[in-house]
């Protein structure tokens, strides 16, 4: 199987206005994420910026949809269904949160390389540099139970403060998994299916710069990311120089769920893409 464009994967979330500035933005999901969190950050932003989010399958009205293989297919796959859109005149900014930052990175790589294609910024947001990342260690049994198998991940991911809900990692003393339930299954299988296409990672190259400036998003209560590693995307920037870290109130999903947090994230970045039109 060859990797090529997928149709459902870029979402429009802003209202379709026309677009005088030419901007646009592409936001990429976390763990487990859809792009339907971003909306509300996306409708705080000014009308003449276009907003688009990556709608991975498995997920919403995708959930029939097949999965990606692996990470690598997975960002060529993302590179192939933004070309289109990427080429039209204009700045194109990309926004990822948590683990979604490493995909936006190699996908901007992949873009430059394959397409001539450069963004003009990257928004990363409470997620450690790509090389950070460890390879897999399967050299004993529990190594490869804490990786494969879905109570032992969400165990880790809870206990890790990545803003799970506590209940994925619950089991009775029946053997009952709380992962399982009606409630919670659709939430469970979108994070198992982001979980496991990511093992491959980090990949040849992770630790070279980009052509384009990042800023980093830090939720400043976040147990799981310290803001001495997200600082560390500053050796990634194209320009080393104009990187900073804007810190938010917040733990891990500093805005979800949050009106006013949506409101001054989008606040930041239209102030950010001004800069560099």
């Amino acid at each position: 199987m060859e990797p090529r464009e997928d149709q459902a994967l870029l979402r429009r979330l802003d209202k379709g206005m026309p677009q005088a500035s030419g901007t646009r933005i592409f936001f990429f999901p976390w763990l487990g994420g859809s792009s339907s969190a971003y909306i509300p950050v996306a409708h705080k932003l000014p009308r003449d910026v276009a907003s688009f989010a990556l709608e991975m399958p498995g997920r919403g009205d995708r959930d029939s949809d097949e999965g990606f293989p692996d990470g690598e297919f997975a960002i060529k796959v993302m590179a192939l269904s933004l070309v289109n859109e990427m080429k039209k005149p204009g700045s194109n900014f990309f926004f990822a949160h948590s683990q979604g930052t490493h995909f936006a990175y190699y996908v901007a790589k992949l873009l430059r390389k394959e397409f001539n294609i450069s963004i003009t910024g990257l928004f990363v947001s409470n997620f450690p540099v790509p090389v950070s990342i460890p390879a897999l260690d399967l050299r004993t049994l529990r190594d490869r139970q804490g990786i494969c198998m879905p109570l032992r991940i969400f165990t880790g991911l809870v206990k890790g403060g990545w803003g799970l809900d506590s209940k994925l990692a619950y089991k009775s003393h029946m053997g009952y998994c709380a992962y399982q339930s009606q409630e919670l299954w659709p939430v469970s299988r979108c994070i198992l299916i982001d979980h496991w296409i990511t093992k491959e990672f980090p990949l040849p190259g992770a630790d070279e710069p980009l052509a384009c400036p990042i800023v980093a998003f830090y939720g400043k209560e976040d147990p799981a990311v310290t803001l001495d590693m997200v600082s560390e995307w500053r050796g990634l920037s194209g320009n080393p120089e104009s990187f900073e870290v804007v810190t938010m109130d917040g733990g891990h999903l500093w805005f979800q769920n949050s009106s006013s947090r949506c409101e001054a994230l989008a606040l930041e970045l239209d102030k950010r893409m001004k800069r560099h039109p």
